[in-house]
């Protein structure tokens, strides 16, 4: 992201004012200024891979604190560079796998987090605010997906977005539309070759949440036109699908004495 600065040179003509961010010396602004435009790229802003690399490991140490409003938008800016780097890796590794077989491999879980809320309240002139705690369930999503180079060699890209709100529910039914959201079906991006795709949930909703998972692929396989010699393309990419389901071990081991 880059902000555009603007400093006023001389007075010639007319120019739009809205567009423009004045200058912060107290000078005197005619009406006819004309403004020189000044980029200045942030930290996080037209890196290379070993400039980006710092402030990305700084920012994802355990102790971090983010001490500043500057350093919660550098945050955001490498957090959202990092999003977009690692699902164009995915998707150039699945248009480059050619006819060789992917593994993608998906999971979610429900998590509580703490936020902060505010509420504010306004009655004629007055207006009164108040701030604190509030417990929200969000779900948070992985992926991987796993091919091979022409030479053999295993290549894998990882996967992550945002923390989805769960504020009208925790079901099968409000968790199965992220999935569906968060990657495309391998297929629909080229790749012609075998494809397993694994899913793992926690147990309490893997049955529903992996039943709706098979059907969502089961559904785009439905819609695909009939391939070569008359054979259907449904029949085509059922052939060449895999699909498993299990449950969390994780959460299997935490529910036995919280190992």
């Amino acid at each position: 992201m880059v902000m555009t600065v603007f400093e006023p040179v001389k007075s010639v003509g007319p120019t739009p004012h809205h567009d423009f961010i004045h200058h912060p010396y107290p000078l005197r602004l005619e009406p006819r200024s004309v403004y020189l435009r000044v980029e200045v790229s942030c930290p996080a802003s037209r890196m290379d891979g070993p400039k980006f690399r710092a402030p990305a490991l700084d920012h994802g140490r355990v102790h971090k604190l983010l001490g500043s409003s500057t350093e919660e938008r550098h945050a955001e800016k490498v957090c959202e560079i990092i999003k977009a780097a690692l699902r164009e890796k995915a998707i150039e590794l699945v248009k480059n796998a050619g006819g060789r077989p992917i593994l993608f491999s998906y999971g979610s879980d429900g998590t509580p987090l703490l936020t902060r809320a505010t509420l504010t309240q306004s009655v004629g002139t007055q207006r009164v605010v108040r701030s604190g705690g509030k417990a929200e369930e969000v779900l948070v999503e992985r992926g991987f997906v796993k091919a091979f180079s022409p030479c053999g060699d295993p290549r894998i890209a990882a996967l992550t977005r945002d923390p989805v709100p769960l504020s009208n529910g925790k079901s099968a039914a409000h968790m199965v539309t992220p999935l569906s959201k968060f990657f495309p079906v391998i297929q629909s991006l080229g790749h012609e070759g075998w494809v397993v795709y694994h899913y793992v949930f926690d147990r309490a909703v893997c049955s529903s949440l992996g039943r709706m998972a098979l059907q969502r692929l089961a559904l785009w396989q439905e819609a695909q036109p009939a391939g070569s010699g008359g054979l259907g393309g449904a029949v085509v990419s059922k052939l060449k699908c895999w699909q498993v389901v299990t449950a969390c071990a994780n959460h299997d081991a935490l529910g036995f004495g919280g190992l």
